[in-house]
């Protein structure tokens, strides 16, 4: 049987492979067949977070809006990125959120450690060059066909979509889960189905919203995201992936 460092290499490979075959290459025009729909000075090419110890535990993908370092990083450089913001002082608010909402998931607080767990995936391949803002929302539509398709390979057990515009290309694949008694709960969370995905899906507020959200953004991290953690974490029936 593989060692899981064995394994993440196999799925840094799958995903290589896709990413190449789809031109989704730092340095590279992004060869998206929707190129014509989504206009602009952008930066193309982004590739994935796979941390070193993903699938040791609950796989948990982290599916985002921001671009990250200029939206133009290799799996290699963007894992370096994310590891090396996980080690430092002065995390963005972004990663902070995100530190906070694993630590839920794991018996773990440390995100050095925490980073390692997860993979973070962006649900629009290109961003603004030189901003951080995130797109319109039909550019994250335009590229549900890479979100999918990277998420068959990861295949989770929980996503956590930041931001509104973030699960709007896996929008027909999501469902509520009726017999959730909690309004607040039932609200946030849904079952993700995706040719052999079953998963959990965890609509989030972003971790870095601001302005009149910040309060509705507190409430969600403070008190229904752990509400959420703790039914998926007494629930775990439904993480089996379809037909198995």
């Amino acid at each position: 049987m593989p060692s899981n460092s064995e394994k993440i290499e196999q799925l840094k490979k799958k995903l290589q492979e896709y990413y190449e075959s789809r031109g989704i290459i730092p340095g590279e025009q992004f060869c998206c067949k929707n190129q014509d729909k989504c206009p602009g000075e952008l930066s193309r090419g982004m590739q994935c977070h796979i941390g070193s110890r993903y699938g040791e535990k609950m796989r948990i993908v982290v599916a985002s809006l921001d671009c990250g370092n200029g939206g133009a990083d290799t799996i290699e450089d963007r894992t370096r990125n994310v590891v090396s913001d996980a080690e430092g002082n002065n995390r963005n608010p972004h990663m902070r959120g995100t530190f906070k909402s694993l630590a839920l998931f794991f018996d773990e607080q440390a995100p050095n450690n925490l980073v390692h767990y997860m993979a973070m995936i962006n649900t629009c391949k290109c961003c603004r060059k030189g901003t951080s803002d995130h797109l319109p929302e039909e550019y994250y539509r335009n590229c549900s066909e890479y979100t999918l398709s990277e998420l068959l390979v990861l295949k989770p057990d929980v996503i956590l979509f930041q931001g509104k515009f973030a699960p709007i290309g896996c929008q027909d694949y999501l469902s509520e889960i009726e017999s959730i008694d909690d309004e607040e709960v039932r609200q946030n969370l849904r079952l993700f189905r995706y040719q052999d995905i079953l998963c959990y899906a965890v609509i989030c507020i972003h971790p870095a919203a601001r302005g009149r959200q910040i309060e509705r953004r507190n409430h969600f991290y403070d008190t229904i995201l752990p509400k959420i953690a703790e039914y998926i974490k007494n629930h775990p029936v439904i993480l089996t992936p379809a037909g198995v």
